[in-house]
């Protein structure tokens, strides 16, 4: 963190006081870094740093459910259409679409487990649910 700080002065997007320099950052992690670096500017202590870092990483989590939640609604699609157009399909396309029904709640599950919170558990649980509806659909 102190490298980030150093360069973030150096480039001029901080001033030594740590306060917004002449420049503007362009990327939003970039701008959430400045942000933390001045909400934490006055806690100048030994652990300064992990406060900084721990601002900076603030609500990551969230996305890790949004995503896991946008996967099993995106496999809860899929799989309506996989119903209704089954009929319709080559045996190519339905091999494709039962590959795509297996891993989009595997890989809910994986993204799930990497957040914090109570909501693991909810998440890791509807993956695994549709892990097993996948598997049923199959069969």
């Amino acid at each position: 963190m102190k490298t980030f700080e150093e360069q973030l002065i150096e480039k001029k997007y901080l001033t030594p006081h740590l306060t917004e320099g002449p420049k503007r950052v362009k990327s939003k992690s970039s701008i959430k870094l400045m942000d933390a670096f001045i909400t934490n500017r006055f806690a100048k202590e030994d652990d300064f740093y992990m406060q900084v870092a721990r601002t900076w990483v603030e609500g990551y989590e969230k996305k890790l459910h949004k995503s896991s939640l946008l996967i099993s609604f995106l496999f809860v699609m899929l799989w309506l259409i996989f119903i209704f157009l089954n009929q319709y399909m080559t045996t190519i396309i339905e091999g494709i679409y039962y590959l795509i029904l297996f891993f989009l709640p595997i890989i809910g599950f994986f993204i799930a487990l990497m957040g914090r919170g109570w909501k693991i558990a909810g998440l890791t649980m509807l993956n695994f649910t549709l892990l097993l509806v996948a598997m049923i659909t199959y069969l």
